[in-house]
């Protein structure tokens, strides 16, 4: 399935976090695809905080993985930026099949396009592009 979001701005994001957060579960990868500067950790932060996540979420564009715990003390969220990586081979280095399509995480992955070939089974895709201005967004969402 999919569902479209044009036109967003900074006053209509929650009609995005609260269309992904009825989505997003143990076990799901949530991969964001977009340019730079789009947007993408500006909504890993706010879908974290709706998890439950008080911690103040950083991109982790250098360390790859940063890992925050969901208030039930059960599932990990596995915040990666791979922004940085060379090759796939990186990934998997720092454990990444051990992340992937596992019950006791949720996984937010940034630059998804780094990822050709190895996106999960279970996952929801989210396609941030510029919209009619550089403060309006378009959504485009698979799940």
């Amino acid at each position: 399935k999919q569902e479209k979001f044009k036109n967003i701005g900074l006053q209509d994001i929650n009609k995005i976090i609260d269309f992904c957060n009825r989505l997003i579960k143990s076990g799901i990868t949530v991969c964001f695809f977009g340019e730079l500067g789009v947007g993408k950790t500006f909504l890993t932060q706010n879908l974290a905080k709706q998890l439950g996540i008080s911690e103040n979420i950083t991109s982790p564009t250098f360390t790859i993985l940063n890992q925050y715990q969901l208030p039930n003390q059960i599932t990990i969220l596995n915040h990666f930026d791979l922004y940085r990586i060379k090759s796939i081979d990186e990934l998997y280095e720092i454990g990444y099949q051990d992340y992937i399509d596992n019950e006791n995480y949720i996984n937010f992955i940034e630059w998804s396009e780094r990822l050709a070939g190895h996106l999960p089974k279970n996952k929801i895709e989210i396609h941030i592009s510029y919209s009619i201005d550089f403060t309006m967004r378009d959504y485009l969402i698979y799940f």
